[in-house]
């Protein structure tokens, strides 16, 4: 199906039985976007899809994020970490965790490789939380 196609029955649904009768159909011009809370991202990279899950037991969904930092591929001094990210090392990638509410870092945790794909659909030590499992490059070390 073409994406012209698509556009058009959801801009403008026909009037037979098999459309959605009732009009519910929006354009994405008729939202409005409010900020809750914003959260900024010092000199990383992501190829990794953001995830949610409620991992503070708040009953809201947080936002896990997966990156990279460049760092693993320029063969960095360990001392760049400290300078660049404020940490000993490694630092070449990691997942965070950030509240859904608030938007507060809930956890970070640093990698020696970056992070490619981060899965969040388990609950792998069957403690009612989804547990994230990550990988990436060269297999993600601690």
């Amino acid at each position: 199906m073409n994406t012209t196609y698509m556009l058009n029955k959801l801009m403008h649904p026909s009037s037979d039985s098999s459309s959605n009768s009732d009009n519910s159909y929006k354009p994405c011009t008729d939202y409005e976007v409010e900020e809750l809370w914003h959260y900024t991202l010092p000199k990383i990279k992501s190829e990794t899809p953001v995830r949610s899950v409620d991992v503070n037991g708040d009953g809201i969904e947080d936002v896990i994020i997966g990156y990279g930092t460049g760092a693993d591929q320029a063969d960095l001094p360990l001392y760049t970490c400290e300078m660049y990210f404020g940490q000993s090392g490694p630092c070449a990638g990691g997942v965070l965790a950030l509240d859904g509410k608030t938007g507060a870092l809930l956890w970070q945790e640093w990698l020696k490789r970056s992070v490619l794909k981060l899965d969040c659909s388990y609950d792998v030590t069957q403690d009612d939380v989804n547990d994230c499992l990550v990988s990436g490059e060269s297999g993600v070390g601690t």
